[in-house]
């Protein structure tokens, strides 16, 4: 495997203590990215990764330092698990139970800027999947 994903949607994963509009967004990211990218993963927002560093090299040969991350905010794990995922990584998905409860500090996820932070990510990463179907796209400096 090149990528784990701590899932929290695969059996014996859950979220415990989340806030309503967080669990929302999570799950319909996982739906939108399903539908419009044709992912069946599982837990698509989730933070905790294990990537191979070869992984990321690879991907900076491919898409250059400047175009490897596009995106700001939590988009950046999509972008990034995308690109990792059309490089033809494999990735699994690994059980984390989520207790919201022991998180310290304030929330900096702004729910509606990140709605349409999402929305705007698929939609490229949606053209970038066109692209890369007709031509392997490869950095130049």
């Amino acid at each position: 495997m090149d990528i784990a994903i701590a899932s929290r949607f695969v059996e014996t994963g859950r979220q415990v203590g989340v806030p309503f509009h967080r669990a929302f967004l999570s799950k319909w990211l996982r739906l939108f990215v399903g539908i419009s990218l044709g992912t069946s993963l599982k837990d698509v927002s989730s933070g905790y990764r294990c990537i191979r560093s070869a992984n990321i090299k690879e991907l900076v040969e491919t898409y250059g330092p400047k175009k490897l991350v596009e995106t700001k905010g939590f988009e950046v794990q999509l972008e990034l698990l995308f690109k990792l995922f059309t490089g033809g990584a494999k990735i699994t998905e690994i059980p984390l139970i989520l207790d919201y409860s022991k998180k310290k500090g304030k929330s900096k996820l702004r729910i509606r800027r990140a709605i349409l932070g999402y929305f705007k990510t698929v939609l490229k990463l949606k053209r970038l999947q066109r692209i890369s179907k007709f031509t392997k796209y490869k950095y130049r400096d």
